[in-house]
């Protein structure tokens, strides 16, 4: 530790990770909290750094919300909600933790969401410099109406156009591994998109974000990417611009959904 540069942070981190682990061996925590905690930690949660200004804000009830997602924390209470009809989607359960409300279809929420994270992404992209079309069309040389790019940069790495897909995918779906349904997504876009777009001579990365705020390891890299890019326009830390993205796509006020407020 004397030889440490910051021996207080070394300090902190280890004692920090101790009780991390102690949490997720304890026998008295929901697997589902346990989940929870793994999707909050490390590059998540971001929406809890940013500084607040112009139209990246919450609401006092937003925040509240947010906490008790990451925290494991019902948001209902259990008197409102005991298995009640989603009175939106008119399929779905609520639950007092709140999953189904995360990802509810009804009064297009999904759209929403989606619509507001390719909007942020494709905004900082171009105020990066970058060249940007949003959801063009004729991307692919086979001919087909399918459409790969949400996104579209004609020069991206190594001169190459790139088709980038966002996605979302419901973090919710706890397992093992809390990256499975980022990955699974991931897999599902490459396996549609990936072939075809390379036959065309362009690159496709699907930018996959879950419920939760967290990111597939492909879309960080792209977040780092233009995050990188803002910094040079910005004349700003390279640091300060990747974490001021990540916590913008994270959460997004205009996509809360309409179960909770």
């Amino acid at each position: 530790l004397l030889s440490n540069k910051d021996p207080q942070h070394t300090i902190y981190t280890a004692i920090s990770e101790k009780l991390f682990k102690s949490y997720l061996e304890s026998e008295y925590v929901s697997n589902r909290n346990k989940q929870t905690a793994k999707v909050g930690c490390g590059d998540n949660g971001h929406f809890l750094d940013v500084v607040l200004f112009d139209n990246l804000r919450m609401t006092s009830t937003e925040f509240r919300i947010a906490i008790k997602l990451y925290a494991g924390i019902p948001v209902f209470s259990t008197s409102s909600v005991t298995q009640t009809a989603c009175p939106f989607c008119k399929e779905g359960v609520l639950d007092k933790y709140g999953d189904h409300a995360i990802v509810c279809a009804g009064k297009n929420d999904s759209s929403t969401r989606h619509n507001a994270v390719r909007d942020r992404l494709a905004k900082a992209a171009m105020d990066g410099q970058f060249s940007v079309s949003v959801e063009k069309k004729d991307v692919l040389s086979d001919g087909s109406q399918s459409k790969p790019a949400d996104i579209y940069i004609p020069f991206w790495k190594y001169g190459k156009a790139v088709a980038i897909d966002v996605t979302g995918a419901p973090s919710h779906e706890f397992c093992d591994d809390v990256s499975e349904s980022l990955n699974k997504a991931a897999n599902r876009k490459n396996d549609k998109f990936l072939k075809r777009c390379n036959e065309s001579g362009v690159m496709f990365k699907p930018f996959v974000f879950g419920s939760l705020g967290n990111f597939h390891e492909d879309s960080v890299a792209i977040i780092n990417r233009i995050g990188v890019a803002q910094s040079r326009t910005r004349g700003c830390n390279r640091g300060d611009c990747v974490r001021w993205l990540k916590g913008a796509l994270s959460f997004n006020h205009e996509s809360s959904g309409q179960c909770y407020l």
